[in-house]
């Protein structure tokens, strides 16, 4: 029998990949902020380098850039994986979700609705995944879902007011406050970055058990529970 369920494997490793790149990027963004701030302090103090402030420019356009087009790409990615794993919950007929597939692409979209809806469908994903595994009732806490969205929100609120800040700097200290906020903002989105690496990766775990135990009878499904159980 041909197992309805869509191997979502191959996309949870893409995006897994995806990530770690983009926290490599976004420790390079650390670096190269320290160094400015270095820089800034030497201006401020009235040695000034023009050669290293267009070199400092030059540098951290490039690496804003390369960290832009890659939150569009994990973006792109973190959504298929998401779409699919939503997707097989209810391709197995076996339990009951709390909105129709389509809404884990669509509620990412839509202003105010994306504050909550995404959060509710991982959560779907979380619990009903185990619970998909034959009634597997003994499930695997799901905190990390409740951390993940926190300093999800959390990282996208202050690079937001760090974006403010940083349009509307105009002297050498605002940019030295400005670049100081940056720093703080990098490492809480560093933070965000890992809880989304260490979630999707439990819950590819979780996935593969559901995707290989849909294809068990359920006689041989069900003599297998303690296996399956992570």
């Amino acid at each position: 029998m041909e197992n309805p369920l869509l191997d979502n494997s191959h996309r949870s490793r893409a995006i897994i990949i995806i990530f770690w790149v983009l926290a490599i990027v976004q420790v390079a963004s650390i670096v190269s902020d320290i160094m400015q701030l270095q820089l800034l302090y030497q201006f401020n103090s009235g040695n000034i380098d023009n050669d290293a402030a267009v070199s400092n420019d030059f540098r951290q356009k490039l690496i804003g850039f390369a960290y832009l087009a890659l939150v569009v790409v994990a973006i792109v990615f973190f959504i298929m994986w998401f779409r699919r794993a939503y997707c097989n919950l209810e391709r197995t007929g076996r339990v009951n979700l709390k909105y129709a597939e389509g809404w884990s692409a669509g509620a990412w979209f839509i202003p105010f609705l994306n504050l909550v809806r995404p959060y509710e469908i991982m959560k779907d994903i979380w619990h009903k995944t185990q619970e998909a595994i034959y009634g597997l009732v003994q499930q695997k806490g799901g905190a990390i879902v409740g951390w993940w969205w926190a300093v999800y929100l959390s990282s996208n609120i202050l690079s937001n007011i760090s974006f403010r800040f940083r349009s509307r700097a105009a002297t050498i200290d605002d940019l030295i406050s400005t670049t100081v906020f940056d720093i703080v903002v990098s490492f809480i989105e560093i933070a965000s970055i890992l809880l989304t690496i260490y979630m999707i990766w439990q819950t590819s775990l979780i996935e593969v058990k559901l995707y290989h135990s849909y294809s068990l009878p359920i006689e041989e499904g069900e003599d297998k529970l303690a296996d399956i159980i992570i």
